[in-house]
């Protein structure tokens, strides 16, 4: 299977919850109309503050994050006002590398909420490298 050509994934960095309720002078929002990159599948990380909270992934990262934050009923909606996301504009966004990519960071962010956890074979310190830990600190 090929990698993620990542020439084809558009990177969101820390934008507001705000931008799902910004509308233009005829009711729509800016986001949906300004922003089409964000209508494509990708992976998702929802902040409060500085802090991570969740990584999801999604087929329509607009959808997804739109109902994050404006649906009182979604289990996320209290606890976000940042996200960050990786959309993946190519027509064959390949989803199984879009797991991946999500399992990898979910396993990198040991804070996330996430209920699943990747398997990936954990490898432990060696116990001679254990051994001046004492020492150093």
């Amino acid at each position: 299977m090929p990698a993620l050509d990542l020439s084809d994934c558009k990177f969101f960095r820390m934008w507001p919850r705000k931008v799902f309720r910004t509308k233009d002078s005829k009711k729509r929002l800016l986001i949906k109309t300004n922003v089409p990159d964000l209508k494509h599948p990708g992976v998702y990380v929802l902040y409060r503050g500085d802090e991570l909270y969740y990584i999801g992934r999604a087929q329509n990262l607009f959808s997804r994050l739109h109902d994050h934050a404006n649906k009182i009923a979604d289990r996320y909606y209290p606890h976000w006002n940042y996200f960050s996301a990786f959309a993946v504009t190519s027509a064959n966004g390949n989803q199984q590398k879009i797991a991946e990519l999500e399992a990898i960071l979910i396993a990198a962010m040991p804070r996330a909420t996430n209920k699943s956890t990747p398997r990936f074979k954990k490898v432990r310190i060696p116990k001679a490298l254990l051994v001046d830990q004492d020492q150093e600190q």
